[in-house]
């Protein structure tokens, strides 16, 4: 008791499991399409960006916003499908996804703009 009153133990909100759910990447076909289908003003805003690698992460930041509501985490590498998905339309190779924001200010502009 603390000053007359009990001490009420912490109590998650959600689960590990439920915050995946809540807060992961969706890569089944459904959400793919919904989620991550760039339409002319993405693909507009995403080709603004000087090199492929950051125009295709750009286009990934952005479509994860849209889906989580939050942007990826410093390291967090995206699923495959969702890379090659957003690379295929924007007609770069995927693996350029690799070198993307390995400047810090380049992810600092894009979460900004976005």
């Amino acid at each position: 008791m603390c000053q007359g009153r009990t001490r009420v133990g912490r109590r998650r909100l959600v689960s590990s499991k439920e915050a995946a759910i809540l807060l992961g990447i969706a890569t089944d076909e459904d959400s793919l399409i919904r989620h991550f289908t760039l339409d002319p003003a993405d693909r507009l805003e995403c080709e603004l960006r000087r090199r492929p690698q950051n125009k295709l992460g750009f286009a990934m930041q952005l479509c994860t916003m849209c889906q989580t509501g939050r942007l990826l985490w410093d390291n967090e590498q995206p699923p495959a499908a969702v890379i090659n998905y957003l690379a295929d339309q924007l007609g770069i190779d995927a693996r350029l996804h690799a070198f993307y924001a390995h400047r810090v200010q380049t992810r600092f502009d894009h979460s900004r703009r976005l």
